[in-house]
């Protein structure tokens, strides 16, 4: 299998990178979410049936609207909570809650692995195995990008914007879109076509 040539392996490099960057980007928004999780999210939930309106045990210490816009984030996100009211085991719930976040962390790392050894060792070079593997990151990259803004505005919109739970999705949300341009870009460079390169290696065929 012929390899791209210098040029491309340059680009295709540059936006491994630059998609490596936006999974760092990612870790940070999505530990602190994770951590902030394990703090806050369990006790606001707890108190959720308290927080009627028309409750007389009603906290207006509370924000109704950031409760509200929790329990949205809680209960559809890509993994529920496992209970209605936990029971402390913070750290348990909030790993599942967020396990698919993570699956992709994990996936980005093997990607990019697997794209440099792609670019530069034939045995690897195959345009379908790449537009597969990457295919399944775009999706995920996506999923997770699409839920991270929701959750970004239900909890951290309007007047609310100063709320870290908020500024940590946006923060996961914009790591997703630098993970789904680099691979976008990275897909096009590598689609293109081999061109077998000169004893000089300028990338001109061996004339016959």
């Amino acid at each position: 299998m012929v390899l791209h040539s210098t040029g491309l392996k340059i680009g295709q490099t540059l936006m491994l990178l630059l998609s490596i960057a936006g999974g760092v980007i990612v870790i940070g928004g999505l530990g602190a979410a994770t951590n902030n999780c394990r703090e806050n999210a369990h006790e606001l939930l707890r108190k959720a049936p308290l927080l009627q309106d028309n409750d007389p045990t009603n906290d207006p210490s509370i924000d109704s609207d950031l409760l509200n816009g929790l329990a949205i984030a809680a209960n559809n996100h890509l993994q529920p909570f496992t209970t209605n009211y936990p029971d402390g085991e913070a750290a348990y719930d909030c790993g599942i809650h967020l396990s698919l976040d993570w699956w992709l962390v994990a996936y980005e790392v093997f990607t990019f692995i697997y794209g440099i050894l792609a670019v530069f060792v034939e045995f690897f070079h195959s345009k379908y195995s790449v537009m597969a593997i990457f295919s399944i990151k775009i999706l995920l990259a996506t999923i997770i990008t699409s839920v991270y803004v929701k959750i970004s505005y239900s909890i951290g919109g309007g007047d609310h914007s100063d709320l870290k739970m908020g500024q940590y999705t946006r923060t996961g949300a914009a790591g997703g879109i630098v993970i789904l341009v680099a691979n976008y870009i990275f897909l096009c460079l590598f689609g293109a076509d081999e061109i077998p390169s000169g004893p000089d290696g300028n990338g001109e065929e061996v004339p016959k």
